[in-house]
């Protein structure tokens, strides 16, 4: 089961290029998570752990936010900002960072993915490497709507 994306073209706004040396623009997960019965506090344990290695390890991670859904207590949504590509590449290196790899099992042993309703990871992104973004969570049986920067209306100004 591969994910399923739609590209969207950005109507307005801005998105400064560079910060703190990074050349962007950041990458932007907006993600919403079902979470399997009785893997609540298990799921926060794990969020909480992989969390705390970005803050102490990975400064590319500029934002990595979970909160529970007030009408719902199965679902978590979440805000990951990447300070660049690079940065979204390397917080999901589970192949080369094995602390990484221990938080995704981690995170992902407490989503529903059996459960009736699917999918148990979905969400929205932006990223100037939209397709590659794709590409790196399709495994993940999850559905995203990934936009590009390069669509947007007024294009990257380096000026902003």
């Amino acid at each position: 089961m591969g994910a399923k994306y739609t590209y969207v073209r950005s109507k307005a706004g801005f998105i400064r290029l560079a910060e703190a040396g990074r050349q962007g623009p950041p990458s932007i997960v907006c993600s919403t998570r079902r979470i399997a019965p009785g893997r609540f506090s298990h799921n926060w344990q794990a969020y909480a752990g992989l969390g705390d290695f970005y803050k102490k390890n990975d400064k590319g991670v500029l934002a990595f936010l979970g909160a529970v859904d007030p009408k719902d207590q199965t679902i978590v949504h979440d805000l990951q900002i990447f300070a660049d590509d690079d940065a979204f590449k390397s917080h999901a290196d589970a192949e080369n960072i094995p602390e990484v790899a221990n938080g995704f099992k981690n995170l992902f042993a407490n989503y529903d993915m059996q459960g009736k309703k699917q999918p148990a990871l979905w969400g929205t992104a932006w990223s100037n490497d939209d397709k590659g973004l794709a590409a790196k969570t399709s495994a993940m049986g999850a559905k995203f709507d990934v936009y590009g920067f390069d669509n947007c209306a007024g294009g990257l100004d380096l000026s902003c």
